[in-house]
């Protein structure tokens, strides 16, 4: 018998039980009203009632090929595939309709049996070579197995033969969306919803396209339109993507710290939603699992060190992490001022990405703060070298700047201003500013090592460039309020905070500036207290002065009123001596002018009030020239009192400070005492930096003093005529600093050459060891200690003394 022969008769068949099923209606009415209201409730949602019912009716007369059709069909809607499987293949396949084969070959494809699938649907078209609904399965089968050329070739075929129907279209927006070719998938998907907005599989293609066109929110929008679409898992993943989308766009997009915060929040927010939707079970742990990866990014984005940190470390418990989860955990330490730990992190992301630039620079950043600057320098310097300085569009001979090259190459500049070398950073960051003279940050960071050069009007010059470059620098903001405290123009400085505050509210150089803008307007208490032990003809025995002053907080920007106590006390070879001395005034200081006016009184064998003028002028960054008279001088020496012999001074200097570097300090002074003795006196002391490297400066000082006496006979030291001079070595090293902690010592040592008229020449020198102790910008102190060798009127002194100095912000 032929096949054809074979459906004919089936055919026949089944006309004769469909006409003697009508006709037997009246006799079994009841029995086939069931099979009919089981599949209407099964159509209306009711599947498991549905099917039971079917099963009820099936063993009762499982003969009936209608009934085990549709039980087959309602078993698949009910998710039992596999036993609507087990049923199909208990009876000869090609006995079963059209719609039962297509419901059981997308039952296979559901359960990605697909070579189980492929033989059916061949073996059905060996039988039905012209049905297209199973050509079109049989092309998607295809796609599932990666055999798109195959699959391609069946549809190219159909289309040629018949008319595209909307299972082709549906199909072929299959095969392109399985290529990765997500805009033709779109767009045959867009052409099926345009045919029916209705259109289950169109809708659902469509998100997914969009979800892989980096378009989540429109794929969102449209999921959220149709739930009954879509598993929780699903929507999860959209709303996942979406976060992942406002991360980028916070990290690469944000115009600054306030926009990237908004877009972290956005995508945390969707994060936290995603989270929402998941039930708990091993597929959705997975997939919360990978949300929370993301989530690590936007704590650290917002600035929620802490919480970012703790979340990563509870996912390190359970197993690996991908790299960029570790870079964003590092960048956390960092921000919590933990740079040790962000250093190990960073370390771990790079060597799984070698190439990731922005984990270099973050590494390069941790190792600044951590004070290595051996592998700071040696980890910029590299990436400045290993950088090209431009870029070739692809299939030209066009050159474009490579914007990452900038990058590195102002970083190593600023790398030496964090090293403290700054002759090294001016240098490196010129350069670039007269390659660059047009970019906003390089002018902003030539700004940032003047000012910590000491030059506060250059500062603001660059600043100013910086600004009209890129209104909304930041830096620049706070570059020019820095300046302006410098000027104690503290008005200006806090009106650009306010526009800081506003503009870049998180922003770590907003909240640096403004602590220090606190810090410089409060109360500063100054208190020294020196110990002293000589013998010789000026102090023959022990000495101490102490002091202590307080200012009050600027008054109308510029001034400060302060109170100030002094004592001094020392054994001399006369005897005792000792002065009191306690009053106040006031200080003034802008741009140009400084000044200071304060009257005190004076408590030892001579009683007296006294005062002190002094007028400074600085024209620029370099010169600096000052003025000052003092009735009752506290230069008079304690055996003058003594004897009951005040004296009155004046001064005046001249200051030329290249930098740090290199100064030069000049002055001349007179001193009348009331004895009618007038000493004239001149100073000049040179400035030389030897050694400028991370952690240690060598400064190299020379000194000359010289003096004269109108008078020979006084009771105290008074030399006809002297001069003295001195050379100087004087090495400072970092000890340890974290962030506003910090501990420095400091040895100098001197050796010097003593002339007094009448008298032979002999030698002076001195050793001060100390340590400075800075506890954040509130308190500061100074330990010390000294030995020495002076030489008065032919007799050398030995003394020692220890210093104490305190500084504290109230």
């Amino acid at each position: 018998m032929t096949t054809w022969d074979y459906l004919t008769k089936r055919a026949a068949l089944h006309l004769s039980v469909f006409f003697l099923f009508f006709l037997l209606v009246p006799a079994s009415g009841k029995a086939g009203t069931t099979h009919q209201d089981a599949v209407a409730l099964a159509r209306e949602g009711g599947t498991t009632e549905a099917v039971q019912k079917l099963e009820s009716l099936y063993r009762k007369d499982p003969a009936d090929l209608a009934l085990l059709s549709d039980l087959i069909v309602v078993l698949v809607w009910d998710e039992k595939k596999q036993k609507a499987l087990e049923l199909y293949n208990s009876r000869d396949i090609r006995e079963f309709p059209e719609y039962v084969q297509t419901t059981v070959l997308d039952a296979l494809r559901s359960l990605q049996r697909y070579d189980e699938g492929l033989k059916t649907l061949d073996y059905l078209l060996s039988l039905f070579p012209d049905n297209r609904a199973y050509i079109v399965r049989k092309a998607r089968f295809l796609i599932d197995l990666d055999q798109m050329d195959r699959a391609r070739s069946i549809l190219e075929e159909l289309a040629a033969r018949s008319s595209k129907s909307d299972a082709y279209h549906r199909v072929l927006a299959y095969l392109h969306s399985s290529e990765g070719n997500y805009a033709a998938a779109l767009k045959k998907y867009q052409f099926l919803l345009e045919q029916n907005p209705d259109d289950k599989e169109a809708i659902r293609g469509t998100v997914h396209s969009l979800q892989h066109m980096g378009a989540p929110g429109p794929a969102l929008t449209m999921a959220t339109a149709s739930p009954h679409l879509f598993s929780r898992e699903e929507k999860a993943a959209l709303l996942a993507l979406q976060g992942a989308v406002q991360l980028r766009w916070s990290g690469q997009t944000a115009k600054n710290r306030r926009e990237s915060v908004f877009n972290s929040l956005h995508g945390l927010h969707l994060q936290l939603m995603a989270l929402n939707l998941l039930d708990d079970n091993p597929e959705s742990k997975e997939q919360a699992r990978r949300i929370q990866y993301d989530m690590v990014v936007s704590l650290q984005q917002i600035g929620l060190a802490d919480s970012a940190v703790q979340l990563y470390q509870e996912l390190a418990q359970t197993g690996p992490l991908p790299s960029y989860v570790i870079q964003a955990a590092g960048d956390a330490e960092l921000s919590r001022k933990q740079p040790a730990a962000a250093r190990v992190l960073l370390k771990e992301a790079l060597d799984r990405e070698p190439d990731n630039f922005r984990c270099k620079i973050s590494l390069f950043y941790a190792s600044v703060e951590d004070e290595d600057f051996a592998a700071a320098y040696q980890l910029i310097d590299s990436l400045v070298q290993a950088t090209p300085q431009f870029k070739i569009f692809q299939g030209s001979n066009h050159q474009y700047p490579n914007p990452p090259a900038l990058d590195a190459a102002v970083s190593a500049a600023l790398a030496r201003l964090y090293g403290d070398q700054l002759d090294e950073a001016w240098q490196r960051i010129n350069d670039l500013s007269s390659h660059a003279p047009a970019h906003s940050w390089i002018q902003q960071s030539t700004g940032d090592v003047a000012l910590a050069r000491g030059w506060p009007r250059q500062a603001e010059k660059r600043y100013k460039e910086a600004l009209m470059l890129h209104r909304e620098n930041g830096g620049a903001t706070a570059g020019i309020a820095a300046s302006h405290m410098q000027f104690h123009e503290f008005s200006a400085a806090e009106s650009l905070l306010h526009h800081l505050q506003e503009q870049s509210p998180m922003e770590r150089v907003t909240l640096t500036t403004l602590q220090d803008f606190d810090w410089q307007r409060r109360t500063s208490l100054w208190a020294d207290l020196v110990l002293s032990n000589s013998e010789g003809p000026e102090q023959d025995g022990r000495g101490l002065i102490t002091s202590a002053e307080i200012f009050s907080v600027p008054i109308n920007d510029h001034i400060r009123i302060n109170a100030r106590g002094y004592y001094a006390w020392s054994e001399i070879p006369e005897g005792e001596e000792s002065l009191l001395r306690y009053g106040g005034g006031l200080e003034y200081q802008n741009r140009f002018w400084s000044g200071a006016a304060a009257i005190h009184n004076n408590d030892s064998t001579v009683d007296e009030v006294g005062g002190i003028l002094r007028a400074g002028f600085s024209p620029d960054d370099f010169w600096h020239f000052t003025l000052s008279g003092e009735l009752f001088s506290i230069s008079t020496p304690l055996r003058s009192l003594y004897y009951g012999i005040s004296s009155d001074t004046i001064k005046a200097s001249m200051d030329y400070r290249w930098s740090e570097q290199r100064q030069l300090a000049i002055t001349f002074g007179s001193a009348w005492f009331s004895d009618n003795n007038e000493r004239i006196n001149a100073n000049m002391s040179l400035s030389q930096r030897l050694l400028d490297i991370p952690h240690f400066d060598l400064d190299t000082i020379v000194s000359v003093y010289a003096s004269k006496n109108s008078r020979d006979d006084a009771p105290y030291f008074n030399p006809a005529s002297d001069i003295s001079i001195e050379a100087t070595l004087r090495g400072e090293h970092l000890l340890f600093r974290h962030y506003d902690n910090r501990i420095t010592q400091r040895l100098e040592a001197g050796i010097g050459l003593y002339s007094q008229e009448g008298y032979e020449e002999d030698w002076t020198g001195h050793i001060r060891y100390e340590q400075r102790y800075a506890m954040s910008p509130r308190f500061e102190g100074v330990v010390g200690f000294e030995l020495g060798r002076n030489v008065y009127d032919g007799e050398a002194e030995s003394y020692n003394q220890l210093n104490l100095l305190l500084h504290v912000k109230l």
